[in-house]
């Protein structure tokens, strides 16, 4: 659980630099000092207007390439190294091309006048910036948020006209995006999905429904699930952010977190939380449930509780290192 530092700086690090080598080379400026990304590429889809898939600024190419250098910024600042390298890629990060959102409402796949969207498509690519989370600049854009809200729930309205619901890989893709955005509902629907359309009676996962055998899911529904139950940062862990109204009680252990915590154990029961935490160092951490926290309180182990601000929501738990500590956790809905 340890963060092994010298991984990061001896082999994460130098292959992130190549990364973004890459970029450095392969990014021209447009008339509008943006960057262009030409060619580019959304996996397997075409444009609903050309059916071309060459194309310009595909969106999941902005995104990975906002993802990896926002990444590359906060390892070398948290290593204190590549000072002219931050400076550069700082100035790279804000010429890259703005998220762009169609007539729909919804986030373009390609972020490029006169390229149109085609809903009915089992890829969801341009989705790729919320399969982990969501990340500061869409968050704090409330528009731009409901335009990712609305390209995952176009592409759900497709899914669900479908008689024969194809590739299992789309649908744990769609999985990840609605428990970012904490839409309890529609993650449910895929995990039902994929939990009874996709296995033989020998439980091999398949591709299609019941048919061509494929591991895709064998980790992807698992993923969806857990991020159902747990979304982690360091410094912040949510407990149960898309819990649908499905599974009123359950419980599951051995939930590692990012930040050097494990979630040893989580249960729920109706508006009552019990979670068991571990810590590898010494750390505070912001925890917090969906809903108003009507009473919180550790029940094992020695930790500190302090409020975060006016939130309702959360609260700040100081854990020591290598030791349990038990919250139990009340919740108004």
């Amino acid at each position: 659980m340890a963060r092994d530092k010298s991984f990061l700086a001896n082999r994460a690090l130098p292959f992130m630099k190549e990364a973004a080598l890459f970029y450095e080379d392969f990014l021209i400026d447009g008339s509008d000092g943006r960057y262009l990304f030409n060619p580019s590429y959304s996996p397997e889809n075409a444009l609903g207007n050309t059916k071309s898939q060459a194309v310009i600024n595909a969106t999941m190419d902005i995104s990975l390439a906002r993802r990896l250098l926002t990444n590359l910024i906060s390892v070398c600042q948290d290593l204190a190294v590549e000072r002219d390298g931050v400076a550069r890629w700082t100035k790279m990060l804000a010429k890259m091309p703005e998220y762009q959102i169609n007539v729909e409402g919804a986030v373009k796949e390609w972020s490029w006048p006169g390229l149109d969207d085609d809903y009915q498509h089992r890829h969801n690519s341009h989705l790729v910036a919320i399969f982990d989370g969501v990340p500061d600049d869409i968050a704090a854009n409330p528009k731009l948020l409901t335009a990712f809200r609305k390209a995952l729930e176009l592409r759900m309205q497709h899914r669900r006209k479908q008689t024969y619901r194809e590739m299992a890989f789309g649908l744990v893709q769609l999985g990840l995006a609605a428990s970012s955005l904490r839409d309890a509902d529609t993650a449910y629907e895929i995990v039902d999905w994929l939990a009874n359309d996709y296995w033989t009676p020998a439980m091999n996962s398949t591709h299609e429904p019941k048919k061509l055998f494929n591991v895709d899911i064998s980790g992807g529904l698992p993923a969806v699930v857990i991020k159902m139950l747990l979304y982690s940062q360091p410094g912040q862990i949510d407990l149960l952010p898309a819990l649908p109204k499905e599974w009123p009680q359950g419980k599951v252990e051995g939930l590692p977190c990012r930040g050097q915590v494990l979630i040893k154990s989580l249960a729920w029961d109706g508006n009552a939380i019990r979670a068991v935490l571990r810590s590898s160092k010494a750390q505070s951490v912001a925890v917090s449930i969906p809903g108003k926290i009507a009473g919180i309180e550790i029940t094992q182990g020695k930790a500190n509780l302090s409020p975060v601000g006016n939130a309702m929501d959360r609260r700040t738990i100081a854990l020591p290192a290598g030791q349990d500590v038990q919250l139990a956790i009340k919740r108004e809905r």
